[in-house]
């Protein structure tokens, strides 16, 4: 990792825990196995080797761009979940950890 003054730092124990500072100068040991960083213009990008994606929600899926009741109706016609999420979110790759 980089810090602002331009020290460099490679994480070489992965049983020692990581500390990050947010915007509010609050400081939190991180757990997570991965991580995303966001610079000052807004970019973000991948600070772990092997990046990924967990998903987890609750409620209908309103706002994510997968319509409940079009997924019912393709599910309704024998289209199996692949098929549902590959329909909605076009190029992603689903993949079993």
């Amino acid at each position: 990792m980089q810090g602002a003054s331009d020290t460099k730092s490679t994480r070489t124990n992965d049983a020692k825990k990581l500390y990050v500072m947010g915007a509010d100068g609050k400081s939190a040991a991180y757990a997570q196995d991965h991580l995303y960083v966001l610079d000052g213009q807004g970019d973000m990008r991948a600070a772990t080797l092997s990046p990924g994606f967990a998903i987890a929600g609750t409620g209908y899926g309103h706002g994510v761009g997968l319509s409940q009741y079009g997924a019912y109706s393709l599910a309704a016609q024998g289209y199996d979940y692949e098929y549902i999420l590959q329909y909605y979110y076009k190029g992603i790759t689903l993949a079993k950890e």
